[in-house]
C-alpha cells in the first residue's frame, strides 16, 4: 500500500506540472494562432545579444580592437604618469648638458643720493644730488670638475632611455590586457549568441510538442519534458547575458572608459 501510495503521489505532481506546461503552451499558441502552420517564429521573439554592445546606426563609431587599444594608451593613468616622468629625465638630460657649456653674467646698477652740504665759496648750505651707475660682466667656463659633468651625463641619458624603454612596456602591456578583454567580451557574446539560439529552437519544439498534444500525439509528459528544457535554456541565457556584462565592464575598465556611457563594440573580424 506504501507503494502505490507513493506512485500515486509523483504521478498526481507530474500531472500538475504538465498541466500548467501544457497551459503554457496554449497560451503561446494562442499568441501565434496567426503564424503559419510550419512552426517557424512560432516562439515569442528573443532579442539579439549583440544589438546591446553594438551601433544598429552605421554612422555611429564603432570601436575595433586597434581603437580599444589606442583609447586605453591615450587614456590610461600609468601610461601618462610614465610620459611625465620621461619628460623630467628629458629636463635633467638637459641641464647636465648645460651645465658643460660657458656661464655669463652681466649685472647693471645705478645709485642716487641726496643730501646738505657746505658750498665753500658761499658758505652755506646747499642741497645736492649724486647718481652713480655701475656695470659688470662675469664668465666662467668649467674645465676639469673630476669628470662630475660627464658622468652626470651620462646618467640623466641612460635614464632617459630607460624612461622611453619602460614607457613601451607600460603600453604594450596595457595592449595585451586590453587585446585579451576584447577577446573575451567577444566570447561571451557568442556564447549568449548560441545560448539564444537554442532557446529558440526550445520554444519551437515546445510549441510543436504543445500542438501534437493537443492532436493526441504526444503525452503532457512530453510537454512537461520539453518545458523544463525551455527553461533552463531561459537560465542559461540570463547566465550568459550577465557574463558578457562582466566582460563589458572589465574592457571599459581597462580602457579607463567612463563607465556608465554607452560603447560601441565591432563584433565582425
Amino acid at each position: 500500500s506504501v507503494i502505490l501510495l507513493s506512485l500515486s503521489l509523483g504521478v498526481s505532481i507530474s500531472a500538475i506540472y504538465a498541466q500548467n506546461d501544457v497551459q503554457q503552451a496554449k497560451e503561446i499558441t494562442s499568441v501565434h494562432s496567426n503564424l503559419p502552420g510550419d512552426g517557424r517564429g512560432s516562439c515569442p521573439p528573443v532579442n539579439r545579444i549583440r544589438s546591446a554592445y553594438t551601433a544598429p546606426d552605421a554612422t555611429v563609431r564603432k570601436f575595433t580592437l586597434n581603437d580599444c587599444m589606442k583609447y586605453a594608451i591615450e587614456h590610461n593613468q600609468g601610461v601618462r604618469k610614465q610620459r611625465y616622468t620621461n619628460d623630467n629625465y628629458k629636463q635633467d638630460m638637459i641641464e647636465s648638458i648645460a651645465s658643460m657649456t660657458p656661464k655669463i653674467n652681466g649685472n647693471i646698477g645705478a645709485t642716487l643720493s641726496y643730501g646738505r652740504s657746505i658750498d665753500p665759496a658761499t658758505n652755506t648750505y646747499t642741497t645736492t644730488g649724486n647718481l652713480g651707475n655701475t656695470y659688470s660682466v662675469e664668465a666662467s667656463m668649467p674645465v676639469f670638475a673630476g669628470f662630475t659633468c660627464l658622468n652626470s651625463l651620462r646618467m640623466n641619458r641612460a635614464m632617459r632611455l630607460m624612461g622611453v624603454s619602460k614607457l613601451q612596456q607600460v603600453e604594450d602591456e596595457l595592449a595585451l590586457s586590453t587585446m585579451k578583454a576584447y577577446f573575451d567580451l567577444l566570447y561571451c557574446l557568442s556564447e549568449a549568441d548560441i545560448a539564444e539560439d537554442q532557446l529558440a529552437t526550445s520554444r519551437k519544439t515546445l510549441f510543436k510538442t504543445s500542438k501534437e498534444a493537443e492532436l493526441g500525439l504526444k503525452s503532457e509528459a512530453d510537454v512537461a519534458q520539453i518545458a523544463s528544457q525551455v527553461a533552463s535554456d531561459e537560465l542559461l541565457l540570463t547566465q550568459q547575458q550577465n557574463k558578457a556584462d562582466l566582460a563589458l565592464l572589465a574592457l571599459k575598465q581597462q580602457m579607463n572608459y567612463p563607465i556608465h556611457d554607452t560603447i560601441n563594440i565591432e563584433t565582425d573580424i
